[in-house]
Formats: C-alpha cells, sequence, structure tokens
C-alpha cells in the first residue's frame, strides 16, 4: 500500500478528470455511500483545513471498478488489500489540515507528495488506518 500526504490537490482534481474513477464519500463507519464528482474532492479538501484536530466523518474512494461497497474506513482498506483492485485509490482527511492518498499501486497523483515513510499496513497493530496515517506525519500548524 502506498501513502502519501498532499497540502494541495490539483494533481489529485486533474487524475479524477482525466480518468474519471468512480467517486465515492463514504462514512468512516460504513453505511450507504454518495457518488460525488471532482469537485467534490475540492470541498472535501477545503474542509479539512477547519477540522482542528477532530478527525473526518468521511473518507472518498476511488477506483476502476463499480463496486457496491458501504463498508467502514477499515474494511474498504482491508478489501483493497487482499484484491489490489487496479486503479483503487482513498483519500483521507487529514485532522490538521490536508489530505492522506492510499493506493494498492502507486498513482500519477502521488508524484511529488509527500511519502509517509512509517506507514506500515504490513505491521500487525491495534491502531486504525486514521491513526496509523496521522501518527506518521507530523502537525503542520
Amino acid at each position: 500500500m502506498h501513502a502519501f500526504y498532499h497540502d494541495t490537490i490539483e494533481s489529485i482534481v486533474t487524475h479524477a478528470n482525466e480518468c474519471s474513477p468512480l467517486l465515492r464519500l463514504q462514512h468512516v463507519n460504513g453505511g450507504q455511500y454518495e457518488r460525488i464528482s471532482a469537485r467534490a474532492i475540492i470541498r472535501y479538501f477545503e474542509d479539512t483545513w477547519g477540522y482542528w484536530g477532530a478527525y473526518p466523518e468521511f473518507f472518498i474512494v476511488g477506483d476502476g471498478e463499480e463496486i457496491s461497497w458501504a463498508l467502514d474506513m477499515e474494511a474498504t482498506f482491508a478489501t483493497a488489500l487482499d484484491r489490489k483492485l487496479e486503479g483503487f485509490f482513498m483519500l483521507v482527511g487529514y485532522n490538521d489540515g490536508g489530505l492522506f492518498s492510499v493506493a494498492c499501486k502507486p498513482m500519477p497523483f502521488q508524484i511529488g507528495a509527500e511519502r509517509l515513510l512509517t506507514f506500515r499496513p504490513d505491521m500487525s497493530s491495534r491502531e486504525s488506518l486514521l491513526s496509523s496515517l496521522i501518527g506518521s506525519i507530523q502537525p503542520r500548524r
């Protein structure tokens, strides 16, 4: 799994517009999802700067397949790891502003972003995906 931090989103939005992956906004605890456009990525990103340390309630899934998932964030992550879906990525709001991107294979929009070197999804841990991502980056403010 490839995990990066993004403090800008132009390359993510460009990728979404050019490749047209199916984009979904999902609640971190699962349930129904909402199909979204690339413009919704911009709104999601802008909202992260107002989290003030709170965890996001939603995350974004992009993939090349239409899968009727209504999974929580952890199950989405685990399923993607198991299936190694082509074109799959997740965007998770950072609680200090910005986004994390997580992908099975390196994505073009991850080039030039900050790689999360300490993120090790293969290590057994009680921590959640979100806690692992947040714990691997220094506060921005």
